[in-house]
């Protein structure tokens, strides 16, 4: 996409990389802080299954919170190789890592 929206405004190759690289790294990102932080709660996915996204207050995300959710989500599978997601399987409430530490949670509707 990046590729056809640089030919279209003339762009050489390096700067339609460049476009494709912002938009893989800011597009997910923006998908899924917006879609949490919505109305609905949940990404597209999660309302299939009827999952949504709350403060342990049961308080909807704000954009802020969406995105730290988003971004530590990325940066500790990362480092712990998808590790911290092991206790949502351990834990009797389900929380992984990252919603234990920002005091967020995934509840059914």
């Amino acid at each position: 996409m990046a590729f056809v929206i640089g030919a279209i405004y003339g762009m050489a190759i390096k700067e339609s990389m460049g476009l494709l690289l912002i938009t893989l790294l800011l597009g997910p990102w923006f998908y899924e802080a917006g879609m949490t932080a919505s109305i609905s709660r949940a990404t597209i996915g999660k309302r299939i299954v009827g999952l949504q996204v709350l403060t342990d207050d049961g308080e909807q995300l704000t954009f802020g919170l969406a995105s730290g959710r988003y971004w530590l989500k990325v940066i500790l599978m990362l480092f712990t190789v998808g590790l911290i997601t092991v206790p949502a399987g351990i834990r009797s409430d389900r929380k992984a890592g990252y919603d234990i530490l920002l005091k967020t949670n995934v509840y059914r509707k």
